[in-house]
């Protein structure tokens, strides 16, 4: 197919729907329109967030520590993600609808999907970076080098874009023109094998990599005072980031199994079950995609090299926002290199 004929399949695509809406308009809920404003702020702060993150990482001056490769690489996980948030809020104003084409539908399903299994995937590397650290006191070069983290990030890439291709296979526009997957058993074991290699295994590992700094900083700094307040201050940041991904990603892996299950006929759901089950899948990929955006405010808030550089490059308001959100740490000697982000996540 050539660029003019698939310009012209496209066009022809949206005209024809659009001339379907104009016969019977969409009548858009009080709770669609919730979705809509919640994506509309997470597009806004996620690309304003994960570009200053970007470009605080890329202009640092200072040595980089191993997790700035992985921070820099999440944010553009993050970014990519975030460009396909407003073909996604046209869909929710179209009542789902798809006007885009198939292609498009297939091209945005695997973005997120790419998005999905790369951010998983570097938080558990960050993780595993500080257990490392402080708990292993591996320090040395032979084993966390910049080179080893640049060759587990193109690793993370690959995983993710191999994983990703299911959405081409098992995406694609109906008859009525909603973007949505199949329901053959294929899609189901996919499905289930999927959730549990980019939810619960890096759950598990984040959890148990950051309960047992915990455990290693409470014992070995317990009667230094002054190191004892900083590495806690590190622990906090750590333990934020758990949460938020806990509050971010189980409701939406629950849900969709369940959905999965469900559309595979494994389960058997009443009308108003599945209504409750529909909205409550909308507002948990609500929390899901707003993991895009709650990284670079965990950043600016908590951790004090971010927020010293972030202010500089942030409008006036906002800046003093953050500088009271932190006032303890803003007490503290100096925004060192071991007190950032870097040195704590």
């Amino acid at each position: 197919m050539t660029t003019e004929m698939y310009i012209n399949d496209s066009y022809k695509y949206f005209y024809d729907w659009y001339n379907d809406s104009a016969i019977e308009a969409p009548v858009v809920s009080g709770f669609v329109i919730f979705l809509i404003g919640t994506y509309c702020f997470v597009f806004v702060v996620g690309t304003v967030g994960n570009v200053a993150v970007i470009y605080l990482m890329a202009t640092k001056k200072k040595r980089k520590r191993l997790a700035d490769i992985f921070i820099t690489h999440l944010s553009v996980a993050d970014l990519i993600f975030l460009i396909t948030l407003p073909l996604w809020i046209v869909s929710l104003a179209l009542n789902y609808k798809w006007p885009f084409g198939n292609f498009l539908c297939k091209c945005t399903s695997y973005i997120i999907s790419v998005n999905m299994f790369s951010s998983i995937f570097f938080l558990t590397c960050m993780s595993f970076d500080r257990y490392m650290a402080i708990v292993l006191l591996a320090n040395n070069r032979t084993v966390r080098t910049k080179r080893y983290a640049h060759l587990i990030a193109v690793g993370v890439w690959a995983a993710s874009l191999g994983l990703g291709v299911q959405s081409f296979v098992f995406r694609s526009t109906t008859d009525d023109r909603y973007c949505t997957d199949d329901n053959s058993t294929s899609k189901t074991v996919f499905s289930l094998v999927t959730r549990v290699i980019a939810f619960l295994l890096p759950l598990s590992t984040i959890v148990f990599c950051y309960s047992s700094i915990a455990i290693t900083l409470n014992r070995h700094f317990k009667r230094m005072n002054k190191e004892e307040e900083k590495k806690r201050i590190s622990v906090k940041i750590g333990l934020w980031i758990i949460v938020m991904f806990i509050i971010a990603w189980l409701p939406f892996n629950i849900l969709v199994t369940i959905q999965t299950l469900k559309k595979s006929d494994y389960i058997d759901l009443s009308n108003e079950n599945q209504i409750i089950l529909d909205r409550s899948l909308g507002f948990a990929t609500c929390l899901a995609f707003s993991n895009s955006c709650v990284n670079p405010i965990i950043y600016a808030v908590l951790d004090g090299y971010v927020q010293k550089h972030f202010l500089k490059v942030m409008p006036c308001v906002l800046a003093q926002r953050l500088a009271i959100m932190r006032p303890s740490l803003n007490s503290s000697n100096t925004y060192s290199e071991r007190d950032s982000f870097s040195s704590k996540v």
